[in-house]
């Protein structure tokens, strides 16, 4: 067999091994895998795993619900005027204010470099 079509397989199924004896410890190894983030073209905003906290989808389900293109990219979601655009209603206070003002305490740090995802 071709040796470029075992490496993937060998490295599939030593990561399925792995994330198998993982499974024992309580250590979920699919958690500990995040994207890496560039343009943000390729990576959806609400649903990959581009923040090392977490899905913001459910880091911030009240704002996920209130938007209304749950599959906008990254790049889409950051260079719009204001991460509420697209939302179908304004924030309200309580709850939803205080994850909207955390999700742009995160986003104010996210740099995207101009190469594809």
């Amino acid at each position: 067999m071709d040796d470029r079509i075992l490496r993937p397989m060998t490295f599939l199924f030593e990561f399925s091994m792995l994330t198998m004896a993982m499974m024992g410890t309580g250590i979920n190894v699919v958690d500990l895998i995040r994207l890496k983030l560039r343009n943000g073209d390729s990576s959806s905003f609400w649903e990959d795993k581009w923040y090392a906290g977490g899905v913001i989808k459910e880091l911030f389900p009240r704002l996920y619900a209130l938007e209304l293109h749950k599959h906008a990219t990254v790049r889409m979601k950051l260079m719009a005027p204001s991460l509420d655009n697209s939302f179908r209603r304004r924030v309200r206070s309580g709850a939803e204010k205080s994850q909207f003002n955390y999700l742009l305490e995160i986003v104010q740090v996210i740099n995207l470099v101009p190469c594809e995802d």
